[in-house]
């Protein structure tokens, strides 16, 4: 006879698969909870995931789901640009990351950074800086929503990214970095 907390376990783990077929592999606590209902019920289930590695905590209420490509060590991890606008509340990647998002500069930038209104230290997730950059409201403009690899960014537009870029040259790899970018962009600005 099959003890009932196995099957709960193989539908547990079946709507994980399904909700990693469906590209969406970041998901917050109300999400989960209008899918089991109520938050205790919820919150057993979330801990119960996160135990077996089917999913991740990013940050308070904000989960990621480790798909079944990560294999039998459950190790994965979600491109900085995918995680960022989850982290804080408005959120865009910005300065050197977007100008690498959007082929400005063929330099990697080793941490992730993020434009937002708000005040957020800098975290570390799974091996990945985020370094938050608090603006006025008025200056949080720009942003615009992309895809990568079918999923989700949320980033500041070409214009946008070089505006900061000019303002923040130290966020956005130094003034030699201005002058290239422009150059890339200039065909697709507006």
């Amino acid at each position: 006879m099959v003890h009932q907390r196995h099957i709960g376990v193989a539908v547990t783990a079946i709507r994980v698969d399904t909700a990693t077929s469906t590209r969406k592999n970041i998901f917050t606590f109300e999400e989960a909870r209008a899918f089991w209902g109520e938050s205790s019920r919820t919150a057993n289930a979330l801990s119960r995931l996160a135990r077996k590695g089917w999913i991740k905590r990013l940050d308070r209420g904000t989960y990621l789901i480790v798909p079944l490509e990560a294999g039998p060590e459950r190790n994965w991890s979600e491109s900085g640009l995918v995680i960022a606008p989850y982290l804080v509340k408005p959120a865009a990647v910005a300065y050197w990351s977007a100008m690498h998002y959007w082929n400005m500069t063929e330099q990697i930038p080793r941490l992730t950074f993020v434009q937002t209104t708000v005040r957020k230290k800098p975290i570390t997730l799974f091996g990945q800086e985020f370094r938050f950059i608090t603006v006025q409201a008025g200056r949080f403009f720009g942003v615009c929503e992309q895809n990568l690899d079918d999923r989700r960014v949320v980033v500041t537009d070409r214009e946008k990214t070089l505006l900061d870029a000019a303002a923040r040259p130290d966020l956005s790899g130094g003034i030699a970095q201005l002058f290239p970018a422009l150059k890339t962009a200039a065909s697709d600005l507006d």
